[in-house]
């Protein structure tokens, strides 16, 4: 059975989680990171209705030390309301509710929504999952949950270390000292150093693929986008018929246009897609009216012999039409030049003779 990749946290989705640990920063509920992790593991349980559905196995698997001493020190400071006994013998069929006051009045308080949360909660579920965590004490795997939620998209991180000691509830600069160095040593780190602007780090190659998503782009407000593009061009179009803008691009161009696809079947080897005949001519390639406009204008060159092979992939090339102009001009040089005219050297810079549309037919296509 093939694993599933591990969920890719879009830039908001990581913002709850960081959002999370600044709430736990300022409000401290517990003092070790036994009781940190699980105020983080009901937070984002809790953050949309006020309450977190606990089972015996959501403490115990966090591989706390002593788990009745972890919900109560929740508990004890009014962060939490929970019963430890009545959750530490929960299973999955009668789940604990248990309260976390600071989201219960109002209901809601980030206006979270239900898909961001559990995406969140997922995410961070995963990450403390992670076999190179599984074993490790809660102070390191809080500490590692903390730097690669704050990372960036190339996995690089800087941030204060004091309000990291202060959400992971670590004891000090050395237990922080300690935590890092042995995300280095299992490989979830390749550097951490402690410098002027704060803790630098840089997450290893296998734990990218945890990095949150970096936000969007913010759009060029001098670019306009396809939807305006699209606008623009129906405002300039307002009352001309499709058919007459269809016509207003091939009109006087037919032989230009079918000349072209030829050209371009000689170069590649096929006919070209719609797209690329649009491009090359400068029609738009926006969806609605402008897609519908060129769709048109092949189809009148296609039903006026200019242009042939429309339904067939990559099979656009130059009409009967075209065939029998290039005929009839290539008549037309024959008999209006004088024999004297083709000299050994003028005929061998005259153009090939083209098939006439008959054997073109037979042979080429």
């Amino acid at each position: 059975m093939t694993r599933k990749p591990d969920p890719v946290l879009t830039a908001h989705q990581a913002g709850l989680v960081r959002r999370s640990f600044d709430h736990l920063r300022v409000e401290q509920p517990g003092t070790d990171p036994d009781a940190r992790l699980l105020a983080l593991m009901c937070l984002l349980r809790a953050v949309r209705s006020g309450t977190a559905n606990l089972v015996a196995q959501d403490v115990t698997g966090l591989r706390v030390a002593d788990p009745h001493a972890t919900i109560s020190a929740l508990t004890a400071s009014g962060w939490l309301v929970a019963i430890p006994e009545v959750v530490l013998s929960a299973d999955p069929a009668t789940p604990a509710a248990c309260t976390v006051s600071a989201f219960s009045d109002p209901v809601n308080p980030w206006s979270v929504s239900k898909h961001n949360r559990s995406r969140a909660s997922g995410w961070t579920t995963r990450l403390l999952a992670n076999k190179l965590l599984r074993k490790k004490p809660n102070s390191v795997r809080i500490t590692a949950l903390y730097i690669t939620a704050h990372a960036d998209s190339n996995g690089s991180i800087l941030i204060d270390p004091a309000f990291l000691l202060a959400a992971c509830a670590l004891g000090g600069q050395a237990d922080l000292a300690t935590a890092t160095q042995t995300l280095i040593d299992i490989g979830w780190l390749t550097e951490c150093r402690f410098g002027t602007a704060g803790l630098e780090a840089c997450l290893a190659g296998p734990i990218l693929p945890l990095v949150p998503a970096p936000p969007p782009a913010i759009p060029d407000p001098d670019k306009p986008s396809r939807r305006s593009r699209a606008a623009a061009a129906r405002a300039s179009t307002s009352g001309v018929s499709i058919t007459m803008e269809a016509a207003g691009l091939i009109t006087g161009r037919e032989a230009q246009l079918a000349a072209w696809v030829e050209n371009f079947r000689t170069e590649h080897g096929h006919g070209p897609s719609w797209a690329a005949l649009a491009t090359a001519h400068g029609w738009s390639r926006d969806y609605g009216r402008p897609h519908t406009v060129t769709r048109v204008a092949l189809l009148k060159l296609h039903t006026s012999g200019w242009l042939a092979g429309l339904r067939k992939p990559y099979g656009l090339r130059p009409g009967p039409q075209y065939l029998h102009q290039c005929e009839a001009d290539e008549e037309t040089a024959t008999t209006s030049s004088s024999p004297s005219q083709y000299s050994v050297t003028q005929t061998a810079q005259r153009p090939p003779r083209r098939a006439s549309f008959s054997e073109a037919t037979v042979t080429l296509w």
